[in-house]
């Protein structure tokens, strides 16, 4: 583990074996640096170094690889989120409606199992069609399953508010190249995977509660009635809906609803190592798929809003913003980027002199305003435990003195 000297500040590299068990990010037993209090109330999922989807136990920090290229995307982080579909594995068996489908399980699948199903058109005219209803709070959802070919190419995935009759996310994706071929509502993501898998999300905002999941195997002129072909399909794994804006990591189900609870990485002591007059941010995270309201990379607080400092995202910025005494002192906003580019911001500070930067661009400056009294840090989140990253942290770096504005625009730098 890094070694934290007094007034020395920290710099810690999530995607660095350094902060690993032994030598190797694929070990389980990885852990965080001294510093750090790590804490999540259950079993989690990640991308492990064989870019296969893998649990790790509670309160076990994930360190997550890019499925394809197998890099270390950094340590992940997560707010709590419920997966409501039943038997998420086994798609179109048990707690599923199926029509004009033979399923059958025992195939390969994104996590390393055989627990993929295989669902193939029957004979005769058909309209092939997976569901399972669930109740969701009403507000914006989000539909994910991983699939691929069989034969058949063309999915139509949707969610239906059952209520209102009406389709609130709806998509169709050619399975075999990943590529969206229509959408009619709310929006969509298909993230590649190893072994000709894709992870395909729709997205919207209900009107109601009740929903249903939706998916129809569609022949490749598109039409959903057409004559059946018995060795022709689709394969299906992962079926997960949950409440927010985009898809998080993998949460397996079988007979009920499972909730994956908050990741929190916290640093409760700041003495002696802390300088309480002046310093230095710098924070490198990849940007997530989507986010609605703030979320934090290094938030440093009095255990309230009212006194903060640190770097955060706000929709599709990146920030930097002091708040002393309730009053905000100096605040710098940037383009976060697009969704999966590693992004590196910072600021610096003492008393009446402000530094904020994104990338190695234009410093941008404030020169009026107190330094917010601080006695923790979290990170990827508040103090709350609220406005997690969904994403990933790749670096973080505090140093206890303010450095110059041409430093801070260098160790920003791509």
């Amino acid at each position: 583990m890094p070694t934290i000297l007094p007034r020395s500040g920290f710099n810690f590299d999530f995607t660095k074996a350094a902060f690993a068990s032994g030598d190797n990010y694929a070990t389980e037993g990885a852990k965080l640096d001294e510093l750090i209090t790590f804490s999540r109330a259950s079993a989690a999922t990640r991308i492990n170094a064989s870019g296969l989807v893998q649990s790790l136990a509670a309160g076990q920090p994930r360190f997550g690889f890019d499925q394809n290229t197998l890099s270390v995307n950094g340590l992940l982080i997560e707010e709590q989120r419920t997966n409501l579909l039943l038997q998420s594995a086994a798609v179109g068996m048990t707690s599923w409606n199926r029509g004009d489908l033979a399923a059958a399980s025992g195939y390969a699948a994104p996590d390393g199992s055989t627990t993929a199903v295989r669902l193939l058109e029957t004979a005769g005219t058909v309209a092939p069609v997976v569901n399972q209803a669930a109740t969701v709070p009403v507000a914006t959802t989000s539909f994910s399953i991983w699939f691929k070919t069989a034969g058949r190419n063309l999915v139509q995935m949707f969610l239906y508010d059952t209520v209102a009759g009406t389709a609130f996310a709806n998509s169709i994706f050619n399975v075999s190249t990943g590529v969206l071929s229509s959408n009619t509502s709310g929006s969509y993501r298909a993230v590649g995977y190893p072994g000709g898998w894709v992870r395909y999300t729709v997205t919207g905002l209900p009107a109601n509660a009740a929903v249903a999941a939706y998916f129809y195997v569609l022949d490749d002129a598109g039409n959903l009635s057409h004559a059946g072909d018995i060795t022709k399909g689709v394969y299906a794994w992962g079926a997960q809906v949950e409440s927010g804006l985009a898809e998080t990591s993998y949460i397996p189900t079988t007979t009920t609803a499972a909730t994956r609870a908050a990741d929190r990485a916290e640093i409760t002591s700041l003495k002696p190592w802390f300088n309480p007059l002046e310093g230095t941010w710098i924070g490198d995270y990849l940007v997530p798929a989507s986010i609605a309201t703030d979320a934090g990379l290094v938030h440093a607080s009095d255990n309230t809003f009212n006194n903060r400092m640190g770097l955060s995202i706000y929709s599709a910025l990146s920030l930097a913003d002091f708040v002393a005494g309730g009053t905000t002192v100096a605040a710098y906003a940037s383009p976060a980027g697009a969704i999966g580019v590693s992004r590196r911001v910072a600021s610096s500070y003492r008393v009446n002199d402000f530094s904020m930067v994104a990338d190695g661009g234009v410093v941008a400056v404030d020169s009026a305003g107190a330094v917010p009294t601080v006695t923790r840090i979290d990170l990827g989140s508040f103090h709350t435990g609220g406005g997690a990253l969904n994403g990933w942290l790749r670096r973080l770096q505090y140093i206890p003195f303010k450095v110059s504005d041409l430093q801070l625009k260098q160790l920003t730098r791509p």
